[in-house]
């Protein structure tokens, strides 16, 4: 589970709704373009410029290829979008930077001020995806679009309450399995029109 941020290309020029949802829940459909590409290149680099904890997951491309049935080019053509994951023991987020929107992850992991700087990173983020290529923010827990130069997300709360909740009922399954009963032998089933 996951909390996820869209930055998106507006065709209306200001944050809607209405068209953050068209636009990034249909995008994975289309093939990238050649000026795409540099549009993701230019992300890419702007976002390790400021944050050096990123890395840029490399595609095995023949390795893809292979497991989908398709030869080498077909997956070069199919796997053009740029995938950033922080370092091991920073904050974890994952940035996917497709053809014209980016998909910002954090999982369900932090609470308190971890929480807190991972979103003030996001902010920055954010903001960084703007003044590149001018992408407005869907913010779907929330259920709003921002424009990152004018406004934060303000989905922090929303956030820890889904973590803690996500704690404890992580924790609450550990209890159940150290406390089920240990049986032995077979099992007494009940039919199965009985209810009781």
């Amino acid at each position: 589970m996951s909390y996820d941020i869209y930055c998106y290309r507006s065709e209306l020029g200001y944050p809607d709704v209405d068209e953050a949802t068209r636009l990034t829940y249909h995008e994975d459909e289309e093939m990238i373009s050649d000026d795409q590409v540099k549009t993701i290149e230019k992300i890419a680099k702007a976002l390790a410029e400021y944050n050096p904890d990123f890395n840029r997951f490399q595609f095995d491309y023949t390795q893809i290829a292979a497991l989908q049935g398709i030869n080498v080019e077909e997956a070069q053509r199919q796997f053009r979008h740029a995938e950033l994951n922080t370092s091991e023991g920073a904050l974890v987020t994952q940035i996917q930077i497709m053809g014209s929107s980016a998909l910002i992850t954090i999982p369900y992991w932090y609470i308190g001020k971890n929480a807190a700087m991972v979103f003030a990173k996001v902010n920055q983020y954010l903001k960084i995806i703007r003044k590149e290529v001018g992408y407005f923010v869907f913010d779907p827990q929330t259920g709003k679009t921002y424009d990152p130069e004018k406004e934060d997300i303000d989905g922090l709360f929303i956030y820890t309450a889904t973590t803690e909740q996500t704690n404890k009922y992580q924790e609450s399954l550990k209890l159940q399995s150290v406390d089920a009963p240990k049986k032995s032998g077979k099992t007494k089933q009940k039919s199965w029109w009985k209810f009781w």
